[in-house]
């Protein structure tokens, strides 16, 4: 073999055979070229701009590794002379970044050109991936006060596209379409995600934004969310698909009550449906750098006294502790005292309650008890009574019952 590693180098090669005319002169160039740099996050292409939370660290690379990038900011043709590229970049202001690479004896790369913009509303973006792969984020983005590391996930029935129609799409290739949103829940032709804030952060929602498309341009998606894992769930609102390009549905909630002041993770789902064959269809469209998904609003510390009160009146709690403002048989302060699961476990022998826990429950006692009767009550000692939970190991013997007793301090 010749080895090739840099420049230019042209080769050309005839074979000979006794007795044989030799062959014709055969002639190569072989050219070796720096890559484009790659820019992380990828930002977006100008004017548009990829839109961010908050400021962000640039990185820039390219191939071989060794090459030098240089790089401005203020709209110039990069060149040598440019800023060298040293480390990760801060942006946190509107900013358009242009790069080269250049290496000895290589071709200069192409310039790449990259815009930032930032919406202190943005909490929380999704970028597409190829759609045959579950979305893993580094393409999630968040503000402050929201969990990062959220998936986009399907359901059972939304099966991977065998289609590649861009990298900014999460598709489906399930056949037939249900007809209405109540078959597309039984069929489970879904996209799911889930926001959740961070500990002692609360988050009122204002917008929601998402991109829908389909390949025959007949699917609907409409946005529901829920609370409790979809045991009951909530419309935001319906957009139709009627291009592959992708359709921008904008659904204001800023007036949806049970998404202000939110304390606990609120999980997503865009449901698809409709007429004819239900093929490339899901979110996205073919704008490399745009949001799939974008979700805007607010987050502030919780603040103010982590006690019931607080708690209900971020939650729109109604009706005192002793109330029942869901209507589902169980006052509000044990549904406050128990962060929701308020069935507790029993596995084996052992009753097992989760408590609301930090930065909320510390204005709460929490007591086993036992009785024989029904009417008389006795306190015994848990077997674990930690910040988090609290357990009882009940014991044999005579038929007794075991209650878990919430008082507010």
């Amino acid at each position: 073999p010749i080895s090739l590693t840099s420049g230019s180098t042209t080769i050309k090669a005839i074979s000979y055979v006794p007795s044989l005319l030799p062959s014709a002169v055969v002639e190569r160039i072989y050219t070796f070229a720096v890559t484009a740099p790659v820019f992380t996050p990828p930002g977006g292409t100008p004017p548009t701009g990829g839109i961010y939370a908050q400021a962000q660290n640039v990185v820039l690379s390219a191939s071989p590794p060794d090459a030098m990038i240089y790089y401005t900011t203020d709209g110039s043709e990069p060149t040598n002379a440019s800023t060298l590229y040293t480390g990760p970049i801060n942006v946190s202001t509107e900013t358009t970044l242009n790069a080269i690479a250049f290496k000895v004896d290589f071709l200069d790369s192409p310039v790449v050109t990259r815009s930032y913009s930032f919406d202190p509303t943005l909490l929380a973006t999704w970028v597409g991936n190829n759609p045959s792969v579950a979305l893993a984020l580094p393409a999630f983005t968040s503000a402050t006060g929201i969990q990062s590391g959220s998936l986009l996930t399907r359901g059972a029935n939304f099966a991977p596209s065998d289609f590649n129609f861009g990298i900014n799409r999460f598709d489906t290739q399930s056949s037939p379409a249900p007809s209405n949103l109540a078959a597309a829940i039984t069929d489970q032709t879904f996209v799911a995600f889930t926001v959740t804030p961070n500990a002692g952060q609360k988050v009122s929602y204002s917008e929601f934004s998402l991109y829908v498309h389909s390949l025959d341009q007949l699917a609907i998606g409409e946005l529901l969310f829920s609370t409790d894992g979809f045991i009951t769930s909530t419309s935001v609102g319906t957009q139709a698909a009627t291009s592959l390009d992708g359709v921008l549905g904008v659904f204001n909630v800023a007036a949806v009550a049970a998404l202000q002041n939110v304390l606990t993770p609120v999980e997503f789902r865009c449901y698809f449906y409709g007429s004819g064959p239900f093929q490339g269809r899901g979110l996205g469209n073919n704008l490399p750098g745009t949001q799939m998904i974008a979700i805007r609003g607010a987050t502030s510390a919780i603040g103010g006294a982590s006690n019931y009160a607080s708690w209900a009146t971020a939650n729109n709690v109604i009706g005192g502790a002793n109330g029942d403002s869901d209507n589902d048989g169980i006052t509000n302060l044990v549904e406050y005292a128990l962060a929701d699961n308020t069935r507790g476990t029993f596995t084996g022998n052992t009753l097992s309650f989760i408590k609301r826990g930090a930065p909320f429950g510390t204005d709460i006692t929490y007591t086993i008890e036992e009785s024989t009767t029904l009417v008389t009550w006795t306190s015994v000692t848990p077997t674990s009574n930690t910040p988090t939970d609290i357990t009882y190991l009940m014991s044999g013997g005579p038929k007794k019952f075991t209650r878990l007793k919430v008082m507010q301090n």
